[in-house]
């Protein structure tokens, strides 16, 4: 969607300028620039209007009648310093709503509101906390992975696209038609693989392969080690040469994990020790919905390695699978 932007420019006297987000996307939403030269997404055909939005910085939400007679649910970017929190927050509800059936718009809208809320507390707490050490060690996980991603594709916009693991999804990436989830963890630690729900493994989304990764904590000096910080400036420099625009989705997945740039980020190094690959098929151990008792859920447990190594796959093999495909 960032690709649009451009296309948008400001209206002649006061009209709106807008165009159809995705013309594959099942819902009726938009991207249009206001006549004072404002951006807005809004999404059409509402059965009624909603009442107590959310807000964000320098990003209002509210209702109003559409062209249609029905009622449209708005954003509207109110302050120009806000302008990539705006296109990083539009890009995840379009992707957040892909899902969706037909012009099921009322639906999209109270998911729209749900992942604007989600926006909201994440904001607030990324102005005073640091991220955990343990979260840390996931986000450095995710990006090891998505420097791998962004070596193979030819399209930059493509590979941070596939990265999903910050806007809440069940899986970190989404790679054509396969789901690749990344476990990170120190190599010091118990090796098993931590699953947060019965969904995580369930392959009737899609084929799940599982990337297994241990990182050893180091001194700054180490060759092959990099801070978070370190980390995050390596993969847009890659971007700064091969697409710039994509830095925007770069941006976008950074600051839904809760990441911001901070010195306390360079105080630890990271340096890749091991990495596994296992193809979920049937017989994988694992817990999803289809083998659970009625009434269990939400349930969080973790997997010995030792009881997945008929399922371990080689690097030419993911080579293969995801990127040759």
């Amino acid at each position: 969607m960032i690709e649009i932007w451009a296309e948008i420019t400001k209206p002649k006297g006061n009209d709106l300028n807008f165009k159809r987000c995705d013309p594959d996307h099942p819902l009726d939403l938009f991207l249009g620039r206001e006549a004072d030269g404002k951006y807005i997404l809004f999404l059409e055909g509402l059965d009624e209007r909603l009442e107590g939005l959310p807000s964000l910085a320098g990003v209002e939400m509210f209702c109003r009648a559409d062209r249609h007679g029905t009622t449209a649910l708005v954003l509207r970017l109110v302050d120009v310093e806000q302008e990539t929190l705006f296109k990083s927050l539009c890009e995840d509800l379009l992707q957040g709503t892909r899902k969706l059936e037909f012009r099921a718009n009322s639906t999209g809208a109270f998911l729209i509101v749900k992942r604007m809320r989600r926006w909201q507390e994440l904001f607030q707490r990324r102005k005073t906390k640091l991220l955990s050490r343990q979260q840390i060690i996931g986000l450095v996980g995710e990006l090891v992975f998505l420097q791998d991603v962004l070596n193979q594709f030819d399209d930059a916009v493509a590979a941070l696209r596939s990265w999903r693991g910050p806007y809440g999804d069940e899986q970190d990436f989404a790679i054509g038609d396969t789901i690749v989830e990344t476990k990170t963890q120190l190599s010091t630690a118990d090796q098993a693989l931590k699953i947060s729900s019965e969904a995580q493994l369930d392959t009737t989304s899609g084929p799940i392969i599982v990337i297994h990764q241990t990182i050893a904590s180091t001194e700054r000096a180490s060759p092959n080690s990099l801070t978070l910080n370190e980390h995050v400036a390596e993969i847009r420099s890659t971007l700064e040469t091969a697409s710039p625009v994509a830095i925007d989705f770069l941006d976008a997945g950074l600051l839904a994990a809760g990441y911001q740039k901070r010195s306390e980020y360079d105080e630890e190094a990271w340096e890749p020790v091991t990495r596994t690959i296992f193809e979920i098929e049937n017989d994988f151990p694992r817990l999803v919905p289809g083998n659970m008792p009625t009434g269990i859920e939400r349930v969080k447990y973790q997997i010995g390695l030792g009881a997945c190594r008929e399922f371990q796959r080689s690097d030419e093999w993911l080579d293969e699978r995801i990127f040759n495909a």
